[in-house]
Parts: C-alpha cells; structure tokens; sequence
C-alpha cells in the first residue's frame, strides 16, 4: 500500500492506548515520512468508500 502524502510504503500497524486502557486501532504508517491514516482520518479527510487498506494476508506477500 502506498502512503496518501509521500508515496512511499504504509505498513498496517496496531496503535493502543499508552495508559494501558483496551483502547487501540488499526491504521497505515508510512515508513518514509511517519503518516498515519485510519478509516476515521480517511473519512474525515473526504475519502470515499472504505477505508483503503489490504488484510494481513495481502501485505504479507506483497
């Protein structure tokens, strides 16, 4: 998956709660600039239909 800013790869990537709470997402992090987009920001953003993002299984195999 290619990052929305720069172009380079996102990675999907779990984000949690640093006060130990269950709270977490899943998002895309790029690994050139550090972007982070999740279906809330792809929404808000104007992004049309889902959130653009490939299972586990895609990224794996490239």
């Amino acid at each position: 998956m290619s990052c929305t800013r720069c172009g380079g790869t996102a990675v999907i990537e779990e984000f949690l709660d640093d006060k130990g709470s269950s709270l977490g997402f899943e998002g895309l992090r790029c690994l050139n600039c550090g972007h982070i987009e999740d279906s809330v920001i792809h929404s808000n953003r104007g992004g049309g239909g889902s959130f653009p993002r490939p299972s586990r299984h895609e990224h794996l195999l490239g």
